[in-house]
């Protein structure tokens, strides 16, 4: 039996007017006839028990949510199943085991059978699976941010062009967007984010807004580098402003995964002008450490954004490492 794996791929439109696609795909090597039916072991309960007794107490506002909502529907669907165990090896292994390695395979391992069962749904998306791809899909994207901040990999781009967690998050903004075609609620829990301090950035977003705006008519960048801080701005507004915060712009992954193909494209293509963007959303991301899963991602991205970003450009990430430093 040859090694397996799974990923989203992206389908660039054939038509000017056509749309970005994204689908997960199966990558199996050297694999032929029917699948192995993978059992659990007592590292796996093992493993169980840690996601109950341990990683479920990190979501402290949407534990009925974790504890109850999402073992209910994977013993129902064991993708979902496979999918929380991966996520509870992933803490594991975070927590200082000596058996981080053996952890680290037992959550790929998991995460990979969760990857295929996902994709065999997608070819037959009815009624009643709707919740199992919303979950699913929602769990694949934590286990990306459980695995740790790999180096290359800054979440929008990489070396090499998208980041794999953009063409992952569109992938499950596919299936959300199926669901939603559907006339179903596609909503899943979503945590948030809380600020506790006085965050007076509108004066250094103010002359940002400016700058963005100078950069596009002089040709530098993309009017949709534009829309993408605008955007961000509707989320800083909500959750550092003085105002009531608006629930559709109070969870922080909510914008990158409201970006268009073409803002994540300049960001990819290393455009300066949209990296400084970008930059400015590690500020939210450093806001949801408390989630043992984002730790690390803020200074990691914005690194990764100094490393490609043009010297012209360097002083204006200074107030964001000021925000996020300790």
């Amino acid at each position: 039996m040859g090694a397996s794996c799974a990923r989203v791929v992206e389908e660039r439109p054939t038509s000017q007017s056509g749309a970005t696609k994204y689908r997960f795909v199966d990558q199996s090597v050297g694999s032929s006839g029917p699948a192995e039916k993978p059992s659990l072991t007592y590292q796996d309960l093992e493993i169980w028990h840690h996601y109950v007794a341990n990683v479920v107490s990190w979501f402290d506002d949407g534990q009925e949510f974790w504890i109850h909502r999402i073992p209910s529907v994977g013993f129902k669907n064991k993708l979902v199943l496979h999918l929380v165990l991966s996520f509870s090896a992933l803490h594991m292994a975070r927590t200082g085991s000596s058996r981080t390695s053996e952890l680290l395979l037992d959550a790929e391992k998991h995460n990979s059978i969760g990857l295929r069962g996902l994709i065999d749904l997608l070819a037959d998306l009815q009624g009643d699976n709707y919740e199992v791809a919303m979950l699913a899909s929602m769990l694949v994207s934590f286990c990306y941010f459980g695995k740790g901040p790999v180096e290359g990999e800054y979440l929008l781009f990489n070396e090499k062009g998208p980041g794999e967690w953009i063409v992952l998050l569109r992938g499950a903004r596919s299936v959300i967007e199926a669901v939603n075609e559907t006339g179903k609620d596609a909503k899943v829990n979503e945590k948030p984010n809380t600020s506790s301090r006085s965050l007076d950035y509108e004066p250094h977003t103010a002359n940002l807004r400016s700058f963005v705006q100078t950069e596009v008519a002089n040709g530098k960048t993309s009017s949709t580098t534009l829309d993408a801080l605008d955007l961000l701005l509707k989320f800083y507004g909500s959750i550092y402003g003085n105002k009531p915060s608006d629930p559709s712009f109070s969870f922080a992954l909510g914008w990158p995964y409201r970006l268009s193909p073409e803002y994540v494209d300049s960001v990819a293509g290393k455009n300066s002008t949209a990296l400084l963007v970008f930059a400015h959303f590690t500020l939210l991301l450093h806001d949801l450490k408390s989630q043992w899963f984002m730790q690390g991602w803020a200074n990691h991205v914005l690194c990764g954004i100094r490393k490609h970003i043009g010297q012209d450009y360097l002083n204006w990430l200074d107030w964001i490492q000021n925000q996020i430093s300790p």
